[in-house]
């Protein structure tokens, strides 16, 4: 009798994670209603079989189940559609095809186009490095940890880099709105080497992030590699 028991406990909750996996997959909110509801149960299960929701996200971890955020993943389907075809092909449709998800959970999260570009600015602009990196006051690592951030950003998120660089009104516009109250990482860049090598034209921070840009385009090493040759070749030049 008592193996019953515990098979039927296995059994269902093996039911449950088949259930908020798909719940997951499709983008809807994991609340223990909804998961109720789609694997067919009282929401009184749910809670006997796991205390918090935290306890169910544990168990779909253990299970292998990869649990992306529905707003992260709508996010990386943006970038993917901009790299690809570019931004007059961005609509929120293209978008839910991108992230497996249906139309209404975009709609439902951003509204409209412009809600989702606004969001897509401000959670993947490179102003989130200045604002995470800070200083330490030694120029030589300062620099160096900048550099390498600005390496993996751009290479991971080359569509920000060329809708920043672009001519384009309506990237220009919703990427001036995510700048307004923030750091730019050409200021952070500018408050480092300034100490160091006062140019009031800004030339010398303009050497700095072309070098670091070039490499980053260019090359798809090791960052770290990267950011010390970037560095190196700024403060002491070329080594043979």
């Amino acid at each position: 009798m008592n193996n019953v028991i515990v098979i039927s406990t296995i059994m269902n909750t093996d039911a449950l994670l088949d259930a908020a996996a798909r719940l997951l997959d499709r983008g809807d909110d994991l609340s223990f209603s909804a998961l109720a509801v789609e694997a067919g149960v009282a929401r009184g299960t749910v809670y006997k079989r796991f205390a918090s929701r935290e306890a169910l996200l544990a168990a779909l971890a253990e299970r292998g189940h990869t649990v992306r955020d529905t707003r992260e993943r709508l996010l990386d389907a943006v970038g993917v559609v901009l790299r690809r075809d570019g931004l007059a092909a961005l609509t929120l449709d293209a978008v839910a095809r991108e992230a497996g998800l249906g139309a209404v959970t975009v709609y439902r999260r951003f509204k409209d186009r412009e809600g989702l570009l606004r969001a897509f600015a401000a959670e993947r602009s490179p102003r989130r490095l200045a604002a995470e990196l800070g200083t330490t006051g030694e120029i030589e690592s300062d620099l160096f940890r900048l550099a390498r951030e600005t390496l993996v950003f751009v290479r991971k998120h080359t569509e920000i880099f060329l809708l920043l660089v672009s001519n384009d009104p309506e990237a220009r516009a919703t990427f001036a709105e995510a700048r307004e109250g923030s750091t730019s990482v050409r200021a952070l860049t500018a408050a480092l080497i300034d100490r160091s090598f006062p140019d009031p034209t800004g030339r010398t921070v303009a050497a700095f992030h072309g070098l670091v840009l070039m490499v980053a385009l260019q090359a798809r090493g090791d960052p770290d590699e990267d950011a010390r040759f970037v560095v190196e070749t700024f403060l002491r030049g070329v080594k043979r």
